[in-house]
């Protein structure tokens, strides 16, 4: 499954269409789905992201208020977690 992501004026990427056909260009991330669930899920290879302990424990609690992943997505759209970014002001 595909999911073609675009520029908002947040300067954010996000949701734009989802296809089971690889977009010919644009952002897209290329996700897994998730059997035996319902509803299905998909994955990403993004589900988890690891730090050091005290990072770690710092970020679990300051993203209990949301947060922002930086990802990096090859031109196949295999994306990994660059960094974890808590709300301004929390960390």
């Amino acid at each position: 499954m595909y999911v073609s992501l675009r520029r908002a004026d947040t300067g954010y990427h996000v949701f734009a269409a989802a296809s089971l056909e690889r977009p010919s260009d644009g952002v897209f991330l290329r996700g897994r789905v998730v059997r035996g669930r319902s509803p299905y899920r998909l994955n990403y290879g993004i589900e988890a992201f690891f730090a050091p302990k005290e990072r770690a424990l710092r970020l679990e609690k300051h993203l209990r208020n949301g947060g922002t992943a930086i990802l990096m997505v090859t031109a196949s759209g295999q994306a990994a977690i660059k960094d974890i970014v808590s709300p301004a002001g929390s960390e």
